[in-house]
């Protein structure tokens, strides 16, 4: 039974017996009402599940998962992204490797790129994003105009089919979004739409690796 599984790897460790503790990584990973069950029925998100309860069966201060959310529905990959969270800050270190990017971002302090066995670089995630991380802002105008010209060649903008857009990046570049609308909201040149995305960790992933 799934029950009897953690308490298994639990004694393996020479860890007390806590029915509460495990009952508790059972309610965490959705897996309470299947604590009697047998194992061999379970699905496949079930058993993966199941996998990552006897890692933290013994409350280990290192943890290491490799893929621990591959084959598991979206709702389960969230509602464990927010316990691995919970036990970073209780002090519990993770290593995880991934392939889906937006776990490492969610979760990681560190990011190791990995490449064909080598780490291409490894830094912290906030400096990743702040180094590599640029920013597109795209305008669409109502018109076309002679002024445009000046303020794209001014702010080395690319201009079609009425759409300005200029890629960025913020820590490099004195230039922000406020002041190009400012400086066509002086024109009186009016804008349809606007849209400002920036750079998250995939693209960035996909960037280190073209290098």
């Amino acid at each position: 039974k799934v029950i009897n599984t953690l308490e298994f790897s639990r004694g393996l460790f020479n860890k007390s017996p806590s029915l509460n503790y495990l009952e508790l990584i059972l309610k965490s990973l959705d897996l309470y009402s299947r604590r009697n069950s047998q194992i061999r029925t379970l699905s496949g998100g079930m058993k993966r599940r199941v996998m990552i309860a006897k890692a933290l069966s013994h409350e280990p201060k290192v943890l290491f998962l490799d893929e621990p959310t591959a084959g598991v529905d979206v709702s389960l990959r969230k509602t464990l992204w927010q316990y691995l969270n919970k036990l970073k800050k209780s002090g519990v270190t993770i290593f995880l490797t991934t392939h889906y990017i937006e776990e490492a971002e969610n979760i990681a302090d560190r990011v190791a790129v990995i490449d064909s066995g080598k780490i291409k670089i490894i830094e912290k995630k906030k400096n990743l994003l702040k180094k590599f991380g640029n920013k597109q802002l795209v305008v669409t105008v109502k018109r076309n105009s002679k002024v445009l010209e000046k303020i794209t060649e001014k702010y080395q903008i690319n201009y079609k089919n009425k759409k300005l857009m200029m890629a960025y990046n913020t820590n490099l570049q004195k230039i922000n979004a406020s002041k190009i609308l400012f400086e066509l909201s002086q024109n009186f040149i009016k804008c349809e739409d606007i849209e400002i995305t920036k750079s998250n960790l995939e693209k960035i992933f996909l960037n280190i690796l073209e290098k």
